[in-house]
Order: C-alpha cells, then structure tokens, then sequence
C-alpha cells in the first residue's frame, strides 16, 4: 500500500476521526472515495491529498516526513520477519530480494 495512505490513515486514527467524519470536513472528498483510497482499492489524487492535508493541518514536509517514516516500517517489518525465517529460507529469500532489486535498477 502506498506509504503516504498508510501514514495519512495513522493521521486520521490519532486524531480520533472517523472516514465519515473526515468525509463531512472534506466536502468534495465522499466517505465511499475515502474508504476504497485507505483500502488501497484506488489510488489518491492530488485533489484529495490536498483536502486531507487541509483537513489534518499538515504540511507537505508533515506527508513526506511521515511517508519516510512509513517505509523505515517497511524495512524494520522485513529485518524483523527475516530473523524469524527457519536458516534454510535465508539464502533463496535472499535470491528474491537481489532479482527485485535487478528488476527495479532496469527499470
């Protein structure tokens, strides 16, 4: 899911709103458009991520600071579920990431 959902959707929860809450605040943004965008269902216009950051009072560096945080998450959940992986998992888990990496650099 894209980091910056996620962090936005963490926005929403620690300011104890609801999606439907959110949706009264942002007039043009529906309750129905704010599910399936935190859902990862549809992917968030430049529309809608202005309207958010009205509606949460954040400022671009606010969504971009969060939006790194959410990949640290990233990066710490793998480390975390690498060292509970069984050792003979290591080394094709590590053929895996170095074929995405490949496939990204070719990009």
């Amino acid at each position: 899911m894209d980091p910056i959902v996620v962090y936005l959707k963490a926005v929403r929860r620690q300011m104890g709103y609801t999606q439907q809450q959110v949706a009264a605040l942002c007039p043009e943004l529906s309750l129905k458009t704010l599910g399936r965008i935190e859902s990862g269902e549809t992917s968030m216009t430049i529309k809608h991520l202005r309207q958010l950051m009205d509606c949460y009072k954040l400022t671009l560096a606010d969504v971009a600071d969060g939006e790194r945080q959410q990949r640290r998450l990233v990066t710490e959940d793998v480390r975390a579920a690498i060292c509970k992986l069984p050792e003979r998992y290591y080394s094709t888990f590590i053929s895996l990431i170095e074929l995405i990496a490949k496939e990204k650099a070719e990009r």
